[in-house]
């Protein structure tokens, strides 16, 4: 098995919406209150930075893709667009948005996430947020 293929399926195990099996549970959930945040926009922002891709194809649900960046230390920002996740470490509040995207941008606090206690290693388990 690849390396590639390898990760993709413990991260695949990892952030399911709800997970019980693989190193880390998480569960992720849209908040209701997000007034104030960049929720859901279909703008395109300007010196967004370098994308970190996580996974192409249409593979990723936007809850995965958020508990992936809640997960990953330093992003602040994601894109997601149908299947395709894309994490960032510059805060909406730092860019500039114009036009429009087919894609979406969320700030991870967009979204509530909490890990479970089924985990191990414990240092990959290590809350984020």
């Amino acid at each position: 098995m690849s390396l590639r293929k390898f990760l993709v399926a413990a991260f695949t195990t990892l952030l399911a919406t709800t997970a019980h099996a693989g190193p880390c549970s998480l569960t992720c959930q849209q908040k209701v209150d997000r007034s104030h945040l960049v929720c859901g926009r279909h703008s395109s922002p300007i010196n967004a930075g370098t994308p970190i891709p996580v996974k192409d194809g249409n593979d990723w649900d936007l809850v995965e893709c958020a508990g992936f960046c809640y997960w990953r230390q330093n992003c602040r920002t994601f894109y997601w667009d149908s299947g395709e996740c894309y994490l960032f470490d510059n805060a909406p509040s730092d860019m500039i948005f114009t036009g429009t995207s087919p894609g979406q941008w969320y700030d991870v606090d967009c979204f509530r996430c909490q890990e479970l206690t089924n985990c191990w290693p414990t240092d990959m388990c290590q809350q984020q947020r």
